[in-house]
């Protein structure tokens, strides 16, 4: 699962989610995205995911 900030960086920093190793703040590259979708494609999947949202 990949999460992407709706706001800028600066409105990220104080969320827990922006922890996560798949999330990318805005401003995003065009670049970048297709980066973090092709590394979140490549992970093992996790069978116990749960969401917490």
């Amino acid at each position: 699962m990949l999460f992407a900030s709706g706001h800028t960086e600066r409105a990220a920093d104080g969320e827990a989610i922006a922890l996560t190793a798949n999330f990318l703040a805005k401003p995003y590259s065009q670049a970048e995205l297709a980066q973090q979708i092709r590394r979140t494609l490549d992970e093992p999947q996790q069978d116990n995911f749960d969401p917490v949202i």
